[in-house]
């Protein structure tokens, strides 16, 4: 008899935050799944820091179609707004699918939304008013997708120029449609 699959595409993020350190300027992200060593090496990843459950894979049988990235600096767990540090001017990101580049730009175009706003509730609850821009088109976007299938190799590399301080984070959010099957 036949199998049949059926799958269901729901709206979906994959996220994951990197501490960085001093004297390094090359950082890779959605490497280390939850339970492994982070950096510095007394940290270990939780569910808090990431949702990848393989390094650089999702878990089978899931497919991604990435339609936004976004991008966060943190001071000491908080947000590093756009005009507060030279990181999101300075930074460029590389989202890298099976050891080629996707899609490479400089941090302040996938700034998220809490890198722009004071207050990011009701700023983002009256950007589309004021400015006719939805909210949901706040970073690096992309209307047709970029597509993770389930044993792509993937990362999202951050180059950072230096980093001066202790304390700095960064967190990437990929939104989009993820395709998994349902038994």
């Amino acid at each position: 008899m036949p199998t049949v699959a059926v799958h269901e595409i729901v709206e979906g993020a994959l996220y994951d935050e990197v501490r960085l350190q001093r004297g390094s300027n090359s950082f890779y992200m959605f490497t280390n799944p939850v339970g492994m060593a982070d950096v510095p090496p007394d940290r270990f990843k939780s569910f808090l820091l990431t949702n990848m459950l393989q390094p650089g894979t999702l878990e089978s049988p899931k497919s991604f179609n990435i339609k936004r990235i976004n991008v966060l600096f943190l001071r000491e767990d908080r947000p590093l707004r756009i005009y507060e540090s030279a990181l999101y001017r300075k930074t460029f990101i590389s989202l890298e699918i099976m050891d080629k580049i996707s899609w490479r730009g400089p941090a302040w175009m996938a700034a998220s939304p809490f890198a722009l706003f004071g207050s990011p509730r009701e700023e983002i609850e009256d950007l589309e008013k004021h400015y006719g821009i939805a909210w949901e088109r706040v970073g690096a976007g992309f209307p047709s997708g970029i597509d993770i299938h389930r044993l792509d190799c993937f990362m999202v590399r951050i180059e950072v120029p230096s980093v001066d301080e202790d304390g700095i984070s960064v967190f990437v959010h990929l939104d989009g449609k993820l395709s998994r099957a349902v038994v």
